[in-house]
């Protein structure tokens, strides 16, 4: 049985996925549902087209409502729930919007709102089936599993779909006793053997003929043995004649000693529950054996998809209704179809050493109702909260900056093209583009729009064949084919972001999934929740709106430069049955940004897979370089508060809101003279002033190549330690102090990962 099988840390997978605002375009006519409190608006036929979003996902995520005529801001809304194909949020919204919804387009805002990739295209097959109750007493007829009863499972359908069970075999064990004078106990006695079979249960017989012969009874089987029992005979001479006889038939017979084990080979139950009956001609019971241990047979033991038909979409529970005793469920699970939800979950994460899941929790307060008992008579659970989770990564490369520090800007991105975009229609529902920098309309691509105001207004669009990830929101006169560029993705063309830092209200945020696959099913993509809500065999969580707390990025001499980034989520998401986990992807090799921006195998370029080394780069402060550095730690701290509010969500979402920036340098090596002692007892911050000597600048270069670079600017800073031990061993005198700086300058990253969201 498959609850037998457990999950291994082996089969455990964790991605990325971008979140950015998503353009819906305009809402559907008369697709809005006005129950008196809330507004359900259907999505126009382009979007749903091409995606289907996650049931409730959404949830909890900010709606913006625009007016489709002239592109202008109507109201802002909280999402209540959403469908693969509609919204659901507070109907106190804009007036006429409850009857006229196709005058209006949506944007989901980024926080908490992960970028959905194209649907699954093309024709599915049936990709699991697996037990979730063996039952028992069903039948060998029932073995075969035929399309007709798949098609009925609530949530799957199937065409040409076949199942193979394996059922356990009816055996039942009979001793033989010794043969009386002229084997009078055997004389017209015999066996009945119920033999299972597909067609129908049928006979075969074991007939005892004596020296002093008897009439055969053989008529009465479907088939039969003849064994002949000598006048005396011992039961062991007689027990091994029966083994002998039933050698070529349909069933296995083992002996130990007098007593006969006898299985049948077909499983299944057999008619009545009984496979060995004794008789003799009179069918009064005869007195040469006795029974005993009868197993009855038709329990599921295996499962196997003989056939895993086409268009096959869903999952569900088949129940496999037995003979006499309890139905067998089964558990079945189609893969990636034209109607599973997908996410661009395919990202990599890069060099993790150890990822920290975010654990989720609910509070419990103890209501001490007056019951008569010292004991609790009622717990009520609270609030659901997810705790943070963390990544420690060998730095192959830095774009985790750009989340802990805020805003972004992309200066360069060499090589790039026009792409020519699908015609602006009425309804601003295009999703498409042309082309794609000579790539074709194959694989991952990224374009991005090169006349975005900056900072923060360059942001990468991720292009599935010709589908834009997600839809870019297009007025009149911005997003022009001059203005929008995609990025050729090989290796020699850096991107160059600059990184700076926010004061808003908010970071940017990332979803991050997390799936549990049992060995049996490493290559399944959906998930398998069955009707109780139980995942057996593939179990997928994502925390969407992951917000980074802290960052540290440290290096010490000799080993690569790594990082420790601290996020909080917004929520824990349950996948449903019908997500197609990681994008339908099971190898990260094919995640994007692995070895390439693009993705795969074939693009893989090890340089990209390498992380940055500490002895490749250069560290300046206090106006000279410093070339006797063991060791450096940079900490970042936003500070999340938590926050929670009331409005139409639900008590497992949180906020989190960033307050104090700090930043915090610490340093090891060795030095020639005491200015850092002398920089510790200054009572100003070095260049507070303005200008921009004695700035500290960090400079990493991965292969000391001169392409792939970070290079940090700090500013306004102040050493507030530092030590000049004493390490009685005669050696050199390795220093530790502590910088705090108050402001970042200025953070360049050259590299050829790509950035969305």
């Amino acid at each position: 049985m498959v609850n037998n099988e457990i999950w291994m840390d082996s089969g455990a997978m964790v991605s990325m996925i971008p979140e950015q605002d998503i353009y819906l375009g305009i809402f559907k006519e008369t697709g809005e549902t006005d129950n008196g409190s809330t507004l359900t608006v259907t999505l126009n036929d382009t979007f749903t087209g091409l995606f289907s979003l996650v049931t409730n996902l959404y949830r909890g995520c900010v709606l913006e409502l625009y007016l489709q005529a002239d592109d202008t801001f109507q109201d802002k809304v909280i999402i209540s729930s959403n469908t693969a194909t509609t919204l659901t949020f507070n109907d106190s919204v804009i007036a006429g919007m409850t009857a006229t919804s196709e005058l209006y387009y949506g944007i989901i805002k980024s926080e908490g709102a992960p970028v959905p990739a194209p649907k699954g295209s093309g024709s599915s097959v049936l990709e699991t089936a697996t037990i979730t109750t063996a039952g028992n007493d069903l039948l060998a007829s029932q073995a075969v599993i035929a399309n007709a009863a798949i098609t009925g499972v609530t949530g799957l359908t199937t065409t040409g779909a076949e199942l193979q069970l394996t059922l356990s075999s009816h055996s039942s064990d009979i001793t033989m006793l010794v043969a009386t004078s002229n084997g009078s106990n055997y004389q017209t006695g015999f066996l009945t053997i119920q033999l299972a079979s597909a067609t129908g249960d049928s006979t075969l017989g074991v007939v005892f003929d004596t020296s002093a012969g008897t009439t055969k009874a053989g008529s009465a089987f479907d088939d039969f043995v003849e064994v002949n029992v000598p006048d005396s005979a011992t039961a062991i001479q007689i027990a091994t004649a029966v083994q002998t006889a039933l050698a070529n038939k349909n069933v296995t017979v083992t002996r130990a000693g007098a007593k006969l084990t006898i299985t049948n080979n077909t499983g299944g139950y057999v008619g009545g529950g009984v496979m060995i009956a004794m008789a003799d001609s009179a069918g009064a019971v005869t007195d040469f054996g006795t029974l005993s241990n009868d197993v009855d047979g038709g329990i599921v033991t295996a499962v196997q998809i003989t056939n895993a038909g086409s268009s096959v979409s869903g999952s569900g529970n088949l129940t496999i209704t037995s003979a006499a005793g309890d139905d067998a469920v089964l558990a079945l699970a189609a893969g990636a179809s034209s109607g599973n939800p997908r996410l661009l979950a395919d990202s990599w994460l890069g060099l993790t050493d150890t990822v920290g899941i975010p654990t989720t929790s609910i509070a419990v307060t103890p209501i001490n109702i007056s019951s008569g008992s010292r004991n609790i008579a009622y717990n009520l659970k609270g609030a659901e909260s997810t705790a943070s989770g963390n990544l420690n990564v060998s730095a192959n490369h830095f774009t985790w900056l750009y989340y802990a520090l805020g805003d972004m800007d992309i200066t360069s991105a060499l090589n790039e093209t026009a792409v020519t975009l699908p015609t602006l229609d009425a309804g601003k529902v295009g999703a498409a583009v042309d082309n794609i920098a000579g790539e074709g309309a194959t694989g991952n691509n990224f374009i991005y729009d090169s006349a975005s105001p900056s900072p923060g207004g360059k942001k990468f669009y991720r292009v599935v064949g010709t589908t834009i990830c997600p839809p870019i929101h297009r007025i009149d006169d911005d997003y022009t084919a001059a203005d929008l560029k995609a990025v050729n993705h090989t290796l020699t063309n850096k991107i160059t972001y600059e990184f700076s830092e926010s004061n808003e209200q908010t970071l940017p945020t990332f979803a991050l999934e997390y799936s549990l696959k049992k060995p049996s099913s490493m290559s399944t993509v959906a998930t398998d929740v069955s009707g109780t809500g139980i995942s057996e065999t593939v179990f997928t969580k994502i925390f969407p709106g992951c917000m980074v707390d802290t960052l540290n990025l440290t290096a010490t001499a000799g080993e690569p430069v790594s990082m420790n980034i601290a996020f909080s989520p917004k929520k824990t998401f349950t996948a449903p049955n019908n997500y197609d986990t990681a994008n339908a992807k099971t190898d990260v090799k094919d995640f994007v940004n692995f070895g390439s921006p693009k993705g795969g195998a074939a693009n893989v370029t090890e340089s990209q897979l390498q992380p940055f080394f500490f002895s490749d780069g250069s560290i300046e402060m206090f106006g000279q370089d410093y070339i006797r550095i063991e060791s450096i730690d940079l900490s970042i701290s936003n500070a999340l508060q938590e926050k929670r509010f009331i409005g139409r969500t639900d008590n497992t979402s949180m906020a989190h809101i960033p307050t104090q920036r700090i930043y915090g340098l610490s340093f090891t090596g060795l030095v020639t003279d005491n200015a850092i002692f002398e920089e510790l007892r200054n009572t100003s911050a070095t260049s507070l002033s303005g200008t921009d000597g004695n700035q500290i600048k960090l400079n990493f270069v991965k292969n000391g190549a001169t392409t792939e670079i970070l290079s940090m600017v700090f500013q306004d800073y102040m050493v507030v330690e530092a030590d000049f031990p004493l390490s009685n061993d005669k050696g050199p005198v390795a220093v530790t102090w502590r910088i705090q700086p108050l402001q970042l300058k200025s953070c360049t990253h050259a590299t050829n990962w790509i950035i969305q969201g």
